[in-house]
């Protein structure tokens, strides 16, 4: 009689007669398979932002470890992983500037015409329209053994002196944009191939530059 009323008191019908602690199990159960299912989709999350060969080796092998444990070491892995990868991106955009030289098309036409103007305001009464200098007055030939003048060197030389230094009679009126164009109208006629890209004022892009007065073969 006690062990039937035991068994009567161990039922519920809110459990449609079931077992108390079967509910139970079962209710456990799907709680064990959701967080089964959750800690694979976060293993596939990871497979297809790591893109990595070795990750997905070890996908393979952890999935005999117990889940939870699993769990864990994402937790602990994804943020490394994603940190490492994008250290590469970092260091690529720290990268110092290009070594170029003034055969590589530094200037673009538009800016030269620019320069032209510029070069005919303030520079033409003492070097000449056609840069050819005068002598008697210190001003420099700017055309054909201008170029021997700055072989090997950084051509922020020749942008610093035409910035600061000129015009004779205003020195240093110039900005540093009009100081590019008028740098750029002198490499033009000197024969120095224009580019896509206009010459940037900016000193650590012209240390990078070398006026070369001949082209050399790379």
């Amino acid at each position: 009689m006690i062990a039937r009323q035991i068994e009567v008191n161990n039922k519920d019908p809110r459990f449609g007669g079931r077992s108390k602690d079967l509910h139970y199990d079962r209710h456990a159960a799907g709680v064990v398979q959701l967080f089964r299912a959750a800690v694979d989709q976060l293993l596939f999350n990871c497979l297809v932002l790591t893109s990595n060969f070795g990750v997905w080796y070890t996908y393979s092998r952890m999935k005999s470890l117990p889940h939870i444990f699993i769990g864990l070491l994402l937790g602990i892995a994804a943020p490394v992983g994603l940190a490492s990868s994008s250290a590469p991106l970092a260091a690529r955009a720290q990268d110092p500037p290009k070594e170029r030289s003034t055969w590589d098309g530094i200037y673009t036409v538009a800016q030269a015409g620019r320069g032209e103007e510029l070069y005919i305001k303030n520079c033409a009464n003492c070097h000449g329209e056609g840069l050819a200098g005068d002598e008697s007055i210190g001003a420099a030939n700017l055309i054909g053994d201008f170029k021997k003048s700055w072989d090997a060197r950084p051509l922020l030389r020749l942008f610093d002196k035409v910035n600061t230094r000129m015009p004779a009679d205003k020195p240093g009126t110039l900005t540093r944009q009009e100081t590019a164009d008028i740098v750029s109208y002198l490499l033009q006629k000197n024969n120095f191939p224009a580019g896509p890209q206009e010459l940037v004022p900016d000193e650590a892009l012209l240390t990078q530059i070398t006026f070369e007065s001949i082209r050399v073969k790379k």
